[in-house]
């Protein structure tokens, strides 16, 4: 018997190029579809009440979707998704997994347009493929169904920006997105700042500045307008460092860097008390967060905060308060100079509070 003849079909899981499949294979493929097509369309029609959604999919239903499309047709879809969902967990050995999986999605969408659940699924599928187009337009019916979710708005507008090619079209976008009453002040803050950062690195920075203060109209507490507006100024006053820092860090109260910042700048200023604060602060997120802090920025970091709770405690004209502060100072970092041994910062700041405790001899 001759060789089983050979068909050019197209393979999604592939990307677009064509690729050459056994046809008894394919004939099976399209028997399976047609199998899952007719269970689903010919279920019971009732609603479906408990359905699974795939993980971190909007929360919301496309009531209108559904209301659009026949009772049959939803269900269909329904049937569908499900057994595409069956098939991203199950082994990748399973025979035409990525195809079967692609054309069961692509179906349900066909025949219940922009419905959110299906389109979360096609928007994973289309990154996967790297076909970012595709990947912005499925995200975007999600975000009309969640517009409050702002990751899943983060997500979409990553994606529509890099499936463009030049700066101008990423320019024209943003803009179009910064001017969407539809899309919540947050997402449209971040459409701006990332516009900032086009104009910054066009070197139109006049731009990239009217840019920043255009997001934090938008957001007052939006992260990357705040650090980027900072970063344009020629020489910021230390009042305008102060007040850049608290708004990140009430934007985002476990920033560590702007916890730290501030401390820095507090002490700079002479606000000693203050500045302890925040470096106590800082000190204890450190703690929590371990890893985000490694070896030579751990002892850096307790260096300045040994010299700013020195400089608090012995801020008083009372020689034998001063004193007194400088013991409980001592008592609290001694076991981290025990730690750090190496360190010739921590040594230095260990001899000094010894001399304001008035323990010469020990220093």
């Amino acid at each position: 018997m001759g060789k089983m003849p050979m068909l050019r079909t197209t393979a999604r899981q592939h990307g677009d190029k064509p690729m050459r499949v056994n046809f008894r294979r394919g004939c099976k493929l399209a028997s399976e579809l047609s199998i899952i097509m007719f269970s689903a369309i010919m279920l019971p029609a009732v609603s479906v009440v408990g359905q699974s959604v795939p993980a971190g999919a909007p929360a919301s239903v496309a009531a209108s979707a559904s209301a659009a499309a026949s009772e049959a047709d939803v269900l269909a879809a329904d049937g569908l998704r499900f057994s595409a969902m069956s098939l991203v967990y199950a082994s990748p050995k399973t025979p035409g997994r990525a195809g079967r999986l692609i054309a069961l999605t692509q179906y349900a969408d066909r025949l219940v347009p922009n419905d959110p659940k299906t389109n979360w699924l096609l928007a994973n599928i289309y990154e996967s493929q790297d076909k970012l187009p595709q990947a912005a337009a499925a995200l975007e019916v999600c975000l009309k169904a969640d517009p409050a979710n702002h990751a899943l708005g983060e997500r979409w507008l990553r994606a529509a920006v890099a499936a463009l090619n030049n700066a101008d079209d990423r320019l024209k976008f943003l803009a179009d997105v910064i001017a969407r009453q539809d899309l919540p002040a947050p997402l449209r803050a971040d459409a701006a700042a990332m516009s900032a950062g086009i104009f910054h690195n066009q070197k139109e920075d006049a731009k990239a500045m009217a840019a920043f203060e255009q997001a934090i109209k938008l957001d007052p507490y939006n992260r990357e307008s705040l650090e980027g507006r900072l970063a344009l100024q020629t020489k910021p006053s230390q009042a305008e460092r102060v007040a850049t820092m608290l708004n990140l860090l009430r934007g985002s109260p476990a920033y560590m860097t702007a916890s730290w910042e501030l401390a820095q700048t507090l002490d700079s200023m002479g606000l000693f008390e203050q500045s302890q604060m925040f470096y106590d602060y800082c000190w204890t997120l450190a703690q929590l967060r371990k890893s985000e802090m490694g070896d030579s920025d751990t002892q850096a970091f307790l260096a300045q905060y040994f010299s700013a709770s020195l400089d608090a405690a012995t801020a008083g004209d009372d020689a034998a308060a001063r004193a007194e502060a400088a013991a409980k100072v001592i008592k609290m970092f001694e076991p981290l100079v025990l730690k750090y041994p190496r360190s010739i910062d921590l040594q230095a700041m260990m001899i000094e509070a010894y001399r304001q405790s008035n323990n010469p001899a020990k220093a």
